[in-house]
């Protein structure tokens, strides 16, 4: 059953392990127009981790973090009732649109839902989210959300003139499906040189946009769509660049017939 509050839909199963959050803008993004793809998009959102865990798989501790989970195809595959190969597909359609990441190994693979705490915090609710992991794991997950003091955090770093590290890079890590972390110290100084001319959020996120635009489509320049590149010393220059069409616009689902699934954006 689904709850509407402030522009969101509440998911709950019936039971008591708690629920995440869908956005209404849900409506507007191309996997919205395949409903395999969004199926499996909500699967990914739904047996993701509400918070940081070690699991035992196999007689290895694997370390997930929040928005992450053991993804296994053939259990997929049967949960979904989609062939592999199709999960395999729109996997990849998930990753050119910078909605999931995957890492595998030689025993597992690792989803990573883009921007997990962007969408699924909260100044004004609470909520618990049941952890999954799949395959051979098995563990008890339950968790409280907790709510941080964000008004403090920003008070303070507008009085010492800092600039957003962790929006800047999660606005990027949004775009290009990636996980860079605003933590890392070379990002910090790169991004701080750049604040210290004068240049503002939007300008961080328009030079995001532009970039994006030209590089996501070309397979050598996707690997410059890093802070050390867009918030470099050419930051300016790229800014007077101008936005291209959509790389993503009227996406067309790999491995299927033309004309049967195209996305319009």
């Amino acid at each position: 059953m689904g709850l509407k509050a402030n522009n969101l839909i509440l998911l709950n199963d019936g039971k008591d392990d708690g629920w995440v959050k869908v956005y209404r803008k849900m409506l507007d993004n191309p996997i919205f127009k395949d409903s395999e793809t969004l199926q499996l998009f909500l699967y990914c959102l739904l047996r993701a981790n509400f918070k940081p865990n070690d699991f035992l798989f196999n007689g290895q501790v694997v370390h997930l973090e929040r928005g992450q989970f053991i993804f296994g195809l053939r259990k997929a595959s049967k949960a979904l009732k989609m062939s592999i190969r199709k999960l395999r597909t729109r996997l990849l359609v998930l990753g050119k649109l910078g909605i999931t990441t995957q890492q595998t190994t030689h025993r597992f693979s690792i989803i990573t839902v883009c921007n997990y705490n962007y969408y699924q915090d909260s100044e004004n609710e609470k909520g618990h989210n049941k952890g999954h992991t799949d395959d051979t794991l098995t563990t008890t997950n339950k968790n409280v959300k907790k709510e941080k003091n964000k008004e403090y955090v920003l008070s303070s770093r507008k009085k010492l003139d800092l600039p957003p590290f962790e929006e800047i890079i999660n606005y990027l890590n949004q775009k290009t499906g990636k996980n860079f972390s605003f933590k890392t110290k070379t990002y910090q100084r790169t991004i701080k040189a750049r604040w210290k001319e004068g240049k503002k959020f939007n300008d961080f996120k328009k030079v995001i946009d532009i970039k994006f635009s030209k590089w996501a489509t070309d397979e050598k320049m996707m690997d410059f769509l890093r802070p050390e590149t867009l918030f470099g010393p050419k930051m300016d220059s790229y800014l007077n660049e101008k936005v291209e069409a959509d790389p993503y616009k009227d996406f067309q689902v790999l491995g299927e017939k033309e004309g049967k699934n195209n996305y319009s954006g």
